[in-house]
């Protein structure tokens, strides 16, 4: 059984009493709802706090991105081969990268887990799926790449990125979601004790998008993605991390508004 683990988070910074329709304060009297906000709620003592939850699962799948470099003259056009050291003539990507492909294969990684990307107005790519990873296993993956590519071979690494997945988002969007709502219920409690009062009945709840860490490719929208085109591997697969672990993490966010008593 999967097991998702919920990590505590520090409590988000935004929480804003609306004490509306039973204060003097004229900066307080020019409180208005937000846009969408019930309009029950402007003549009723209100808090409204922002939770937030982290859920994090064991990756069902790791997709690790290999991107190749050409040491060929570059005053050539450019074209989806590679130039031997050996003779005048071009070799097809394929073959140049068959000795990575056989290494991957030699160690029970299915071929058909193995996606070769090359054109002619792009670096050639190399795939590669790993199913119920670990990270052993990617290190082991990344280290049979690296070490196949022969000396006398032009193409070179010129980056490695990896991205995890869950097959199924639900039970860690639920993790999330309801990690998020008792860090909102804390946060109101708190702050109604403090002002020597109790929490009330929910007016409102606002759930925002799920958004997951840089390596999570499967469930909500990615974030802190570099952009640099130096280091970062493409536009969607944020850097290999040898030291990070394959796992799927995903954040929620929700604004809630209670009544107070």
């Amino acid at each position: 059984m999967r097991r998702i683990a919920v990590l505590p988070l520090v409590s988000a910074a935004m929480a804003i009493g609306l004490w509306m329709g039973e204060t003097k304060n004229s900066n307080a009297q020019n409180l208005s709802p937000t846009p969408g906000t019930p309009q029950m709620i402007t003549n009723q003592r209100a808090i409204t706090v922002v939770g937030q939850g982290l859920a994090v699962a064991p990756a069902d799948t790791a997709r690790i991105e290999f991107r190749f470099g050409n040491r060929a003259p570059t005053d050539q056009p450019p074209q989806a081969t590679v130039a031997s050291t050996d003779s005048n003539l071009d070799l097809p990507v394929e073959i140049a990268l068959q000795p990575v492909v056989d290494a991957l294969v030699a160690i029970k990684v299915p071929l058909g887990n193995i996606q070769l990307q090359s054109s002619s107005l792009d670096n050639p790519k190399l795939v590669v799926q790993v199913n119920k990873p670990t990270r052993d296993r990617v290190q082991e993956v990344v280290k049979v790449v690296t070490s196949a590519l022969s000396s006398d071979n032009n193409l070179f690494i010129q980056g490695i990125g990896a991205e995890y997945g869950v097959n199924n988002c639900v039970p860690l969007e639920r993790t999330a979601r309801r990690a998020a709502l008792r860090d909102a219920l804390t946060q109101a409690k708190i702050i109604a004790f403090d002002l020597g009062v109790k929490v009330g009945d929910i007016l409102f709840v606002t759930v925002y998008p799920s958004f997951g860490s840089p390596a999570s490719s499967s469930c909500g929208s990615k974030v802190g993605v570099p952009v640099s085109s130096i280091f970062s591997v493409s536009e969607s697969t944020p850097p290999y991390d040898p030291s990070a672990n394959p796992e799927v993490k995903l954040r929620m966010q929700v604004s809630i508004t209670y009544a107070l008593q």
